[in-house]
């Protein structure tokens, strides 16, 4: 499975389950620096990394089920957590061999005007056109 995740075209892509290995990746195609946050349920134990333009944050999928959710904050370079955000959140389901995800605009997203996309090689394209999910389709 591979999904990605696009800011003003930035892709979040995710692999199969079925490899020996599968990842997120967060590609950056914003004019300018992003953030990712991620590997803890507090603000002291996530690890931030910065995303320059035309790169991409990698994180391996544990499989573990719907008590392993792994939640990934990604923000404008040097804005605080607390700010608006898009939180991906996922994990990997080892009775199915698959990916379950979401993707959410926390406190409004911080991102009108940009493109935000998931893609994935077996679930349908989440795409927020705006920056936001749409009112009128269920998968944004």
């Amino acid at each position: 499975m591979l999904i990605k995740t696009t800011l003003l075209s930035a892709v979040i892509a995710l692999a199969s389950l079925a490899s020996a290995e599968s990842y997120v990746w967060v590609k950056n195609m914003c004019p300018f620096d992003i953030d990712v946050l991620s590997g803890g349920t507090s603000k002291s134990t996530m690890r931030r990394s910065r995303v320059e333009n035309g790169f991409t944050f990698e994180e391996m999928i544990i499989k573990g089920g719907p008590d392993a959710w792994k939640h990934l904050k990604i923000l404008r370079a040097s804005d605080k957590p607390e700010n608006p955000h898009i939180q991906f959140s996922y994990y990997g389901d080892p009775k199915t061999n698959s990916t379950v995800y979401g993707l959410t605009a926390v406190m409004g997203g911080g991102w009108v005007g940009s493109r935000i996309m998931v893609e994935s090689n077996s679930c349908p394209t989440i795409l927020w056109r705006r920056g936001l999910p749409s009112t009128r389709t269920a998968n944004g």
